[in-house]
């Protein structure tokens, strides 16, 4: 159980030697946001779900929220349930002029399990701030996630190839919006950003 005061078990014995926790970096931090009337910071955890790490830019209330979820909490909260494991039912390939994308490794059935993975990266959706200050913040949170998963989210399709950009750039071809904290986020799943899909099938 953590104090969510000071994000540290409140029943631990041994005070922890990062006075972060349970955050790997120390957060860092936007002015003032009138349009959400807080502050964003970048949080990151390099340990979550056997070190594939989680960067998460959100306001302080909201990251006490989310450190008390039972995936922080329980380190077999997700394993148990097979998230952020491999299904083996799926396999990506260069696809001519489409890019990487993922196929079946076999024939599916109606209910198998393709992907089940928790997002690597997430952020506040915000009006205010500008382009390259955001740019630096969502670089931040990439770029301090483990190498391989900072890597898997760098991998990802563009939308304009701009590299002054970059990160942003990943995020509006690969995001999925969701709600954390009664807030709307934008969420990018590495392995789900891999489905092949058509914005406007014919």
């Amino acid at each position: 159980m953590y104090n969510i005061a000071s994000n540290r078990p409140s029943n631990a014995l041994v005070t922890s030697p990062n006075p972060f926790f349970p955050w790997s970096y120390e957060p860092i931090c936007t002015e003032h946001l009138q349009t959400i009337n807080d502050k964003l910071c970048v949080y990151t955890n390099t340990s979550f779900s056997n070190g594939r790490g989680i960067s998460i830019f959100t306001t302080p209330r909201i990251a006490e929220e989310v450190v008390a979820l039972a995936a922080f909490q329980d380190p077999f909260a997700l394993p148990k349930k097979a998230i952020n494991s491999f299904s083996n039912a799926w396999t990506t390939t260069a696809l001519p002029g489409k890019g990487i994308g993922m196929l079946a490794a076999h024939d599916l059935q109606f209910g198998d399990r393709v992907t089940a993975y928790t997002a690597a990266f997430l952020a506040h959706v915000d009006e205010e701030l500008p382009t390259m200050v955001r740019e630096k913040f969502f670089r931040l949170a990439i770029e301090r996630l483990p190498a391989q998963t900072s890597k898997s989210l760098y991998d990802l399709a563009t939308v304009y190839g701009e590299p002054s950009v970059k990160a942003q750039d990943v995020v509006k071809a690969n995001t999925f919006e969701l709600h954390l904290g009664g807030s709307n986020h934008l969420a990018i799943f590495p392995e789900t950003s891999r489905l092949n899909h058509a914005c406007a099938p014919k």
